[in-house]
This record gives structure tokens, C-alpha cells and sequence, in this order.
């Protein structure tokens, strides 16, 4: 499974609120556990729209932008924009080169946020729980 990490970025220069249900938005934490390996990947989306992610060893941080995206429901997307990898090894025991911009798709409901690689597809990439 390509990780999560892999899909980020280097500066936005904005950050919209969220809000799939009126309970429901990105800010705060997110975890991803690998089935095989029991290893915890967090992504935290902060209001200023900043975020940190952390994947074993590996943390990486930035800004993050949420835009709208018509007919296909409560889907968004989100674009990262790393600004710094500590390079370290991450969940998939990899240290994975500087991204610094992409996005994917994604939608919250019930306490997960699933993620996409395009408004369209059907099958998720990964789904992560909202950390209480």
C-alpha cells in the first residue's frame, strides 16, 4: 500500500473549514494502523491549516488546503504542501523522498476520514479514525 504520507507538501496560503456533518471536521488527530506491523500513522490537522504527520520514525510537517468538489457528495480535496521530512523510516520501513505538493480525495463520516485517489473511485486508498 503506497502510505499516506507519500501525499504531502509546501506552503498554502489558505485553509477552509471542513464539515462533513455539523459534528464532524479535520481539525484534530487521525490514525491509520498497519495491519501487519501494528504501526501507527497520525496525521493532525491544526485551524491555522497546518499539519504534522507521523508514520514510526518519520515526521512531517507543513500546510494543507481543503476546497470543495461538486457532485460527489461530502468528498473534498485536500492538497498538502510539505514543508519539512525528517527523512527518517516510516511505517512501511521506508524513507521516502520530499513531496512537496500533492492531494487526494477524501470524506468523513462517522468518526473516519477515507481517502481516495480521485473524487470517482469507488475503492478507498486508506481510512483512519478520528483519535478521541
Amino acid at each position: 500500500m503506497n502510505r499516506l504520507s507519500a501525499f504531502t507538501i509546501i506552503t498554502a496560503t489558505c485553509a477552509y473549514v471542513v464539515v462533513a456533518t455539523a459534528n464532524e471536521t479535520i481539525y484534530g488527530s487521525w490514525v491509520y494502523t498497519y495491519k501487519d506491523t501494528q504501526c501507527k500513522e497520525t496525521y493532525t490537522f491544526h485551524a491555522d491549516g497546518t499539519y504534522k504527520t507521523t508514520s514510526s520514525q518519520e515526521i512531517i510537517t507543513g500546510k494543507y488546503k481543503i476546497e470543495s468538489i461538486i457532485g460527489f457528495g461530502n468528498r473534498q480535496k485536500l492538497t498538502f504542501y510539505e514543508s519539512h521530512d525528517n527523512g527518517l523510516v516510516d511505517c512501511d520501513g521506508t524513507a521516502e523522498k520530499f513531496e512537496p505538493e500533492s492531494f487526494l480525495v477524501f470524506e468523513i463520516a462517522g468518526g473516519k476520514m477515507t481517502y481516495y485517489a480521485k473524487s470517482e473511485s469507488a475503492t478507498p486508498i486508506i481510512e483512519l479514525e478520528k483519535v478521541k
